[in-house]
């Protein structure tokens, strides 16, 4: 470690989602000031995470992650390029261990090791970097660091040990460092969001019961928690329940939209638009990622690109296009989707969200007071909705408007007050129990 005084040591929590990634961190001496940086400026995006995505050379070497990763694999095609997007889906329900292979958008197979290892060092040394921008250029390594990372909720013990294997080999900690935290995204989300919500649930006391919907781009993971009360820790969180959750996070809506733009267009138009002009498909992608979470609830424009129109308008007029397509038209220069088929979009996934909550908040033994929505998918207007429709009249339904970093800013004050795991099982890496900020 270096010279740093103990005030100025840096924490930082990585949130390693499905679909995107990011972090937050702060100097331990200024816990109110939590950091985070925007990605994907030089594309033209602007965002509080980046695509949770990997480029490899055709020999395993690493070359770019996030939107550069996405943009290079799309500027220089596929030719000798391993390139891994939405790549912890591939271990959703599976058991995991240091030999796990994932495949590459080719099919073709990689140490799920490499591929977890190398995200980390990438996100691990952007941080340091960003660190030193926001320190006057003053040089930190890893081990100037506390680092507070994710572990999905509904992993078994081993793949926790497998994510710490890769944080070692990502350079973040050694193998004797105690300087790594875990929790689950709704652990960590319940920690910041406790911070945010202190003044306004005066009334939360002992026993309270509340379930935390963790809502990313891949995943929807759901736990319950209760206040509880111990004489050493006065005040704490206790997890109620194993882990649940779904596959039909953000990401479904995104891939429905996306069929939707290929049957309007028909399949051969539009598979030769995505191939030769991926960086305006991202574009509209992007585009439909922000409009969805539309606050005012109402009809969406995309705006059509160049090239897509060329291509329609040699086949027929680009109007001619939208005439059978119910809630989708034409309206200069952008893709229209009327606000209902816009909600029809989100069903498959709401229907499934709902269905999962409701269960929880139909068992006996649970007796649930309070909804907590996080994540990006959180701040979707449309499923904060369904959710109040669904349960307002049972339960109060919360969500931070930071909904995005909730989880990595609670990571920060994970790390930052020390907490350490305490769990029904010694090998359990995250931690069942913790206490309120």
């Amino acid at each position: 470690m270096n010279d740093i005084p103990m005030d100025d040591i840096e924490e930082v929590g990585i949130d390693f989602g499905t679909a995107y990634s990011g972090y937050c961190f702060c100097e331990r001496s200024n816990p109110s000031d939590i950091l985070n940086p925007h990605w994907g400026k030089s594309g033209g995006f602007d965002t509080l995470k980046t695509p949770t995505c990997i480029l490899f050379d055709e020999d395993g070497t690493f070359l770019d992650f996030g939107y550069e990763a996405l943009m290079a694999y799309k500027r220089i095609g596929q030719n000798n390029k391993r390139f891994f997007n939405n790549f912890k889906m591939q271990l959703y329900n599976k058991n995991i261990n240091r030999n796990t292979m994932i495949s590459d958008s080719e099919g073709k197979p990689m140490e799920a090791m490499k591929v977890f290892s190398e995200s980390l060092r990438y996100l691990k040394d952007h941080a340091l970097n960003m660190i030193r921008k926001h320190t006057c250029g003053r040089t930190f390594s890893a081990s100037d660091v506390t680092w507070a990372l994710t572990v999905p909720a509904i992993w078994e013990p081993a793949a926790k040990q497998f994510m710490r294997e890769a944080a070692i080999q990502g350079g973040l900690i050694t193998e004797t460092s105690r300087e790594l935290f875990m929790a689950s995204e709704q652990e960590a989300a319940s920690v910041w969001c406790k911070k945010l919500f202190r003044d306004d649930i005066p009334e939360i006391l002992f026993g309270t019961q509340f379930i935390v919907v963790d809502c990313g781009g891949g995943t929807v993971d759901i736990t319950v928690h209760r206040v509880v009360y111990e004489i050493s820790l006065p005040r704490q969180l206790m997890e109620l329940n194993k882990a649940s959750g779904n596959d039909m996070g953000g990401g479904t809506v995104d891939a429905k939209f996306k069929n939707l733009l290929r049957d309007t267009f028909g399949h051969d138009l539009w598979d030769k638009y995505e191939k030769d002009h991926p960086s305006e498909v991202q574009r509209m992608m992007f585009d439909f990622t922000t409009f969805k979470c539309n606050k005012k609830m109402k009809d969406v424009y995309i705006p059509c690109h160049f090239n897509l129109i060329t291509l329609a308008q040699e086949k027929q007029d680009i109007c001619r296009f939208f005439t059978d397509v119910q809630g989708v038209s034409w309206s200069e220069g952008s893709i229209k989707i009327s606000f209902s088929k816009l909600e029809e979009l989100f069903r498959e996934s709401l229907d499934k969200i709902v269905q999962d909550i409701r269960a929880l908040i139909h068992t006996p033994e649970l007796h649930i007071d309070c909804i907590l929505l996080v994540g990006g998918y959180a701040s979707c207007n449309i499923l904060q909705n369904e959710v109040k429709e669904q349960f307002g009249c049972l339960c109060r339904i919360l969500c931070p408007d930071d909904a995005q970093l909730a989880v990595a800013k609670g990571l920060v004050l994970f790390a930052l007050r020390g907490m350490r795991a305490r769990a029904r099982d010694p090998a359990w890496l995250s931690m069942n129990v913790f206490s309120w900020i």
